[in-house]
């Protein structure tokens, strides 16, 4: 009965369901007798599944047959023949880069894994020098901050994000540095940004996004273990706000008050005119700065990794051609509109609820000023500060200012870069900055001693 049902077209059978990456078997349909196979020895891989019940089969030779699915039975056999999941779709030989729009140079080609996008390693800002292991996401999907894992592990709809709680909000954003790790020490150190997830049982959990895009998911006590500057107790934070206190009586208008600020952040004897010419500078309409040639700033940047930084503050007006080469060389660029000596650079300026606004601090001033300004700036400076100023300022520094120098550099944190005519003064905020983000290079700037 269930044979003439079928013969007569009243009871269809069950077709089965086949997916894009299944390996199948090809039924024998010219077989005559039993003895015959039922199905051909060569294994397909399924690469498309129309609505017509139509599959495109692709054999390991390259070429491609059309089959119903009624002419395929599936293959049981364990594949290992292939390094990658079969399910992956496979990208279009023509795929271009998002940035030179060219689809040559597969082997650097980086494929996002959230968007399936393809970048070049050397098109990226700053460029990777190999291809990164594991997953990778493009710098849209990093911004945008919907890493393909976690969007495959939320059902479809709405994302709501996680509420940071209040004592950790100061942990949202700040610059993670991850120790070499591997055999041979491979895998070198890596910067990279944290934000929060949000609460696994009762700890908390934090995702950090390095600069080559890779993401890593971490517990409260590791990520405050990476953590490149240490976030203030209360007690740390008390003294801080203690000493911007006095620093923010400061009574710049008057030459007495010019005197007690420049001794707060340079302690030492200062000189009469030395006291008189500050304040003159500081009653002038436009401060006296010294604005980098191109030529300079590209030599600040051959020795500095500010690409690195993940803001790099620029607190007085820059040329856009200056703003232009930091974009390209992949920095992160933030400037103050304010031009006043004390909203640019004065105590707390740079600080934002006790945490630095900026881990690099690039300006140039004249040496009156200096004096002032650069204590202040590399108090609140998160990595690094970098102030160009003339060769005078060294060669002509009097006893205060050059104890103040000398102790940083005892303290192996201070650099100087003489660049043409003038001196590229760095400081880092520890010895670990130094060693990580300064690299000699003798051929245009020489490095020299206090």
């Amino acid at each position: 009965l269930r044979y003439a049902r079928l013969r007569g077209g009243a009871m269809l059978p069950r077709m089965r369901r086949f997916e894009m990456g299944d390996y199948v078997y090809y039924r024998n349909t010219t077989g005559r007798t039993a003895l015959e196979p039922q199905a051909w020895p060569e294994i397909l891989r399924v690469v498309e599944v129309r609505p017509t019940g139509v599959l495109q089969l692709e054999g390991r030779c390259g070429n491609c047959i059309t089959a119903h699915v009624t002419h395929c039975a599936p293959c049981h056999l364990p594949i290992d023949d292939h390094t990658i999941d079969p399910r992956l779709p496979r990208p279009s030989a023509s795929l271009p880069c998002e940035v030179c729009k060219f689809p040559d140079g597969e082997e650097w080609m980086l494929l996002c894994d959230n968007c399936g996008a393809g970048w070049h390693t050397y098109c990226l800002k700053p460029p990777l020098t190999e291809v990164p292991e594991g997953a990778w996401y493009c710098p849209r999907c990093t911004a945008q901050r919907v890493p393909g894992e976690q969007a495959q592990a939320v059902d479809a709809g709405p994302k709501i994000a996680a509420a940071v709680p209040q004592h950790l909000k100061e942990l949202v954003g700040a610059a993670v540095m991850r120790e070499p790790r591997g055999r041979g020490r491979r895998d070198g150190r890596k910067l990279g940004v944290s934000s929060y997830l949000g609460r696994q049982g009762r700890a908390h959990r934090f995702q950090i996004v390095y600069e080559d895009g890779e993401i890593e998911e971490v517990g409260l006590p590791e990520l405050r273990a990476r953590l490149t500057f240490s976030a203030p107790d209360k007690k740390n934070a008390r003294s801080t706000a203690v000493r911007q206190g006095a620093l923010a009586e400061w009574a710049l208008g008057e030459v007495r008050g010019v005197e007690a600020a420049l001794g707060q952040g340079m302690p030492g004897w200062h000189s009469r005119t030395k006291v008189v010419a500050l304040h003159t500078a500081l009653t002038r309409p436009v401060l006296v700065q010294y604005q980098p040639s191109t030529q300079e700033l590209r030599n600040l940047l051959s020795v500095l990794m500010l690409e690195k930084m993940r803001r790099v503050h620029l607190p007085f007006e820059w040329s856009n051609e200056l703003r232009v080469i930091l974009l390209e060389a992949g920095c992160s660029v933030r400037r103050l509109l304010s031009t006043g000596i004390r909203e640019s650079v004065g105590p707390g300026a740079l600080v934002s609820s006790g945490m630095p606004c900026a881990e690099a601090v690039v300006f140039g001033l004249s040496s009156e000023l200096l004096d002032l300004v650069l204590p202040s700036v590399v108090d609140q400076a998160g990595i690094v500060t970098a102030a160009l100023v003339p060769i005078e300022y060294i060669t002509m520094g009097d006893e205060a200012r050059m104890k103040w120098l000398s102790a940083r550099q005892k303290e192996g944190r201070m650099v100087l870069c003489r660049s043409s005519g003038c001196l590229w003064v760095v400081i880092f905020a520890t010895v670990f900055w130094r060693d990580t983000l300064f690299r000699e290079s003798g051929d245009t700037v020489e490095v020299l001693k206090v």
